[in-house]
């Protein structure tokens, strides 16, 4: 199925005629993206700061992470849900959207950076857990924040950059 072809069913789909069409629905699940994006980017802030060694220093990285987790997840979850939502409305549209774009390329890269640090990166923590933080980890706290933040600046772009979508 070529991609033209896909996007056409997609926008055709119940789903997405119905968040094409609504006057209601498309500003509702943007604002639960919204929202589920700004708990994401609290928890990842809160604990690339700590890994930076900018914030509670006093506080097990460990525990930090253990807290911060579940929120994160659940917030990445519902806004991966209410993304793909929207995307549904207009998706070959999106997919030509150089901000679209790159903000699907940014949540690769930081995806990439979570694995390294977690696979990598976090096996020696229990060494540095509330010692210094190495500065392997600090970079990887760095670069998520940088990322995280270039993914959210994309997504607000997006309705500047494609005709307002």
């Amino acid at each position: 199925m070529q991609l033209q072809a896909f996007c056409d069913w997609v926008e055709n789909s119940a789903v997405g005629a119905a968040m094409g069409q609504s006057a209601y629905l498309f500003p509702l699940v943007e604002s639960l993206h919204v929202l589920a994006i700004a708990v994401m980017m609290g928890t990842i802030a809160f604990v690339d700061l700590r890994l930076m060694g900018l914030i509670n220093r006093d506080l097990p990285v460990s525990k930090t992470l253990r807290e911060m987790l579940p929120y994160t997840i659940g917030s990445f979850i519902a806004s991966a849900i209410t993304g793909t939502l929207l995307w549904t409305s207009h998706a070959m549209q999106y997919l030509q959207t150089g901000a679209f774009v790159a903000k699907m390329v940014l949540m690769g890269v930081a995806g990439i950076n979570i694995l390294v640090f977690h696979g990598v990166i976090q096996r020696g923590m229990a060494q540095w857990d509330l010692g210094k933080v190495p500065w392997r980890a600090r970079l990887a706290g760095c670069t998520s924040l940088l990322l995280w933040i270039a993914v959210v600046t994309c997504g607000r772009w997006i309705g500047f950059s494609s005709g307002g979508i």
